[in-house]
């Protein structure tokens, strides 16, 4: 048995790292959106949105300041009312 090494050291909380978003298979119809990577909000911050969505990959209250908690939230709210 072989052992299975890492093929990158990166994790998503220092970097976007090597991953990339696809585009559909040619045999598909296509997609109507895609994935957008970015460094949001000051910082590498896991969220999923839609137009009418926003799902945050933590509680904001493990963001460290009532300043940052006010910031992400205010943000949250641009994109919903925007």
């Amino acid at each position: 048995m072989t052992a299975i090494g890492e093929s990158e050291a990166e994790g998503f909380e220092t970097g976007l790292g090597a991953w990339t978003v696809l585009d559909a298979p040619a045999s598909s119809t296509g997609n109507a959106s895609d994935f957008v990577r970015t460094n949001g909000l000051g910082g590498i911050i896991s969220a999923i949105t839609t137009p009418d969505t926003v799902m945050l990959g933590f509680g904001p209250e493990q963001l460290a300041t009532d300043a940052e908690r006010a910031a992400v939230a205010g943000r949250v709210l641009s994109h919903l009312l925007g």
